[in-house]
């Protein structure tokens, strides 16, 4: 709700080093210190409003290592990571919460027709079925699943908004080798807006009774 008006972050990079924070309007420095591994640090906006303006750039021994939108343009809650930084907490201009961090997607494996496991025999066909969906708050883009025994899985589409779903196919005519049970597990992986990209795996698995 608003620009951010104050925000703590959490510093994951080396283990001591000299944190400067500019806001872009004024280009006022509003937090410089010393800052260790692991450790957290607030800084307050100085615009007119008392907001960060619309980005900060934070510079790590005076290298520029991340820029972070504060105009909530782009999500920015608890749980972002941007270059050595996580975002503890704040607070918008209004009061309310920071706009949110986008959650990651739910990924779901089955050996057709999803008894797990499932009993088959040497020369049968396995239908496995790959579904992602996206239970986030912002579209994810380059949606992709790998599986760890028969590598990446065509989707029918690499970009879900929120609530959407893809599936994907692979099928496998059981073997000798897959005996006495193998298990495929699959992991998905799609890209938000900001932020890192964000997983999910499951699993399936067959018993050669025969």
């Amino acid at each position: 709700e608003g620009k951010v008006t104050w925000l703590t972050l959490r510093y994951n990079g080396t283990p001591t080093a000299n944190i400067t924070v500019i806001q872009k309007k004024p280009e006022d420095t509003v937090f410089n210190g010393t800052v260790a591994l692991g450790k957290e640090f607030s800084f307050n906006g100085t615009d007119k409003k008392g907001t960060l303006s619309t980005e900060i750039k934070i510079y790590v021994n005076d290298v520029l290592n991340t820029t972070i939108h504060t105009s909530c343009s782009q999500p920015i809650g608890p749980g972002l990571v941007s270059g050595d930084f996580e975002v503890v907490e704040g607070e918008s201009r209004e009061g309310g919460p920071l706009c949110p961090v986008p959650s990651g997607g739910y990924t779901t494996l089955d050996c057709c027709p999803g008894t797990d496991p499932l009993r088959v025999s040497i020369g049968d066909t396995v239908t496995y079925c790959y579904n992602v969906t996206n239970i986030g708050e912002v579209p994810l883009t380059n949606v992709n699943v790998a599986d760890n025994i028969y590598g990446g899985v065509t989707l029918d589409d690499t970009t879900l908004a929120p609530g959407e779903s893809t599936t994907g196919i692979l099928t496998h005519t059981v073997v000798e080798g897959d005996a006495p049970e193998k298990t495929n597990i699959a992991t998905a992986t799609g890209t938000p807006p900001v932020g890192q990209d964000v997983t999910d795996t499951d699993d399936c698995s067959i018993i050669v009774t025969g």
